[in-house]
């Protein structure tokens, strides 16, 4: 058996539920990440934080993205997965969403996802991944 160094890092595939806050990195946005949660731990997440979630819930949904409007405060958004462990599947269903999240703060702010604006619309997308995955993984992200 060969042995393992002590820089490796193994990542659990069991379905540990996390909650954690990442930031949109061009407006500063914040975006509440619920992983393994079932609906009813995001109820009683809602009911615990004062948020009233109005969006007719389905609890068939396997992955959502939404938002969190507030009246004293900027909207924020969510991403919940239902199910996350790492699989190809697990990822693309986060990445998935983080589309989503991203073409929704974009489109609040006016601004279109064309061929012109496509480079930033990457960059977006790949660092929201960059800045949940960090959380997820417990490592510091590398600053380019």
């Amino acid at each position: 058996m060969e042995e393992k160094t002590k820089r490796e890092k193994r990542i659990e595939l069991a379905d540990k539920k996390q909650y954690f806050e990442v930031e949109e990195n061009i407006f500063k946005r914040k975006i509440k990440v619920f992983l393994n949660y079932t609906p009813e731990d995001y109820d009683k997440w809602c009911k615990k934080n004062g948020v009233i979630d109005e969006r007719g819930w389905s609890k068939e949904f396997m992955a959502s993205s939404f938002e969190f409007d507030h009246e004293d405060r900027a909207t924020q958004w969510g991403i919940f997965i239902k199910h996350f462990n790492w699989s190809i599947g697990s990822q693309g269903s986060l990445i998935h969403e983080i589309v989503h999240t991203i073409i929704k703060i974009w489109s609040v702010n006016n601004i279109p996802y064309n061929k012109d604006t496509q480079e930033f619309l990457a960059h977006s997308i790949a660092g929201l991944y960059e800045d949940i995955s960090a959380k997820i993984l417990k490592v510091k992200k590398i600053q380019r």
